[in-house]
């Protein structure tokens, strides 16, 4: 975590002017939110989301279930977010709602 700290600590130091996207499943509990002009949270129905994991690790549903619970909530990230993307539907759903965001994101600049 330190070391994604110090990436765009140095990137703001040098005026950087791209966008620079953190990937980070667990922002809020580690407190990088802070470190981000804007909070994306990615949300998918619960059947979704376990079906999803159960394809792609082969967990079966209730440690998966197990692990959703030990996990912020939902609804409390979303009321931390400056925006939410749907990823109940396709990729290419979701790739729309992505590129409408940086688009605005882009044109702001």
């Amino acid at each position: 975590m330190q070391q994604t700290i110090d990436i765009v600590d140095n990137l703001r130091k040098e005026n950087y002017k791209g966008i620079v996207v953190l990937d980070a499943p667990l922002l809020f509990e580690c407190g990088l939110q802070n470190y981000a002009d804007e909070n994306w949270v990615v949300t998918a129905d619960m059947e979704v989301r376990i079906q999803r994991i159960i394809n792609r690790d082969g967990l079966n549903r209730e440690d998966i279930i197990d692990r959703i619970n030990n996990q912020m909530s939902d609804s409390q990230k979303i009321a931390m977010a400056d925006f939410i993307i749907d990823n109940s539907g396709d990729l290419q759903n979701l790739y729309c709602q992505i590129d409408k965001l940086t688009e605005r994101i882009t044109d702001e600049e």
